[in-house]
């Protein structure tokens, strides 16, 4: 009997039909994107007060006849149809909005472009190296390789001033023409702007269909809920993480690839 081929819609999320998936890989789908919530095992393990602390946190959503996965799952849902043969049909619905002129002056280091190389590689990346490996460098080369307005959201507003001076040192747009969405103000800029997560999880409407390519910055230190509830708003093309570990304090690492995209290079110290 020959599998029905199984149609995959990406845009702000992946969209497949329920029915048409073969038993096997529902059930791989779910042991991923369905797990026990770390919070609540630590609680339930030291006999503490669990409240309304859910013990199981679930990726997926089902909305009629369908499956709505993070975007940053795609490459792991490719390469389990591949492995229990699953044929399918992937419809891009990604936003790219007209290419913008940016440069990158100055020269990375052998790690950082072999860093940058990896990224470029994958349209959903994440980026993993310590403080001062030179993420924020990587991260300007390839909005100048991608040439699309970029979003970089920072969970905290003391990252805006290093963002904005190597904004003005490697692609050489003055601080003026950045845009920023912090603290009160919405302007966005026609190459960059920079926007604090607890201003765009508001007022994301203002900005999302003007950006092609997403970056967030310090995947470590941002709550999970702008994982979940922010980045799905965004169907642009491209979407890098940024991140100074692998493991998140609240141990939901694993969202950050969900959401934003796998792992693809690690920074080693002594490089950097």
């Amino acid at each position: 009997m020959f599998a029905k081929t199984l149609n995959i819609l990406l845009a702000e999320c992946i969209k497949i039909p329920t029915d048409g998936l073969s038993p096997l890989l529902d059930r791989k789908i779910h042991e991923r994107l369905v797990f026990t919530n770390p919070d609540y095992e630590l609680r339930h393990n030291r006999g503490e007060w669990i409240g309304n602390i859910p013990p199981q946190i679930s990726c997926i959503r089902q909305k009629g006849h369908s499956y709505l996965l993070p975007r940053g799952f795609l490459d792991q849902l490719l390469e389990l149809c591949k492995r229990f043969q699953q044929p399918y049909r992937l419809v891009d619905r990604r936003r790219t909005v007209d290419p913008v002129s940016l440069e990158f002056h100055g020269e990375l280091k052998g790690y950082q472009q072999d860093a940058a190389e990896s990224a470029l590689a994958n349209d959903f990346a994440t980026l993993v190296g310590g403080h001062k490996s030179g993420k924020t460098v990587i991260a300007l080369y390839t909005i100048a390789q991608r040439c699309q307005p970029t979003l970089v959201l920072i969970p905290k507003l003391d990252l805006l001033d290093g963002w904005l001076t190597k904004i003005e040192n490697f692609l050489q747009i003055p601080r003026s023409e950045v845009g920023i969405f912090a603290e009160g103000v919405h302007q966005p800029g026609n190459g960059i702007t920079i926007g604090h997560t607890g201003e765009v999880m508001r007022y994301w409407r203002k900005i999302w269909d003007r950006i092609g390519y997403l970056i967030m910055d310090e995947c470590q230190r941002c709550p999970s809920k702008v994982l979940t509830h922010l980045i799905p708003n965004f169907d642009c093309r491209y979407m890098l993480g940024l991140s100074n570990t692998t493991q998140r304090r609240d141990r939901l690492s694993r969202l950050v690839y969900y959401y934003i995209g796998d792992m693809v290079y690690t920074i080693d110290e002594k490089d950097a």
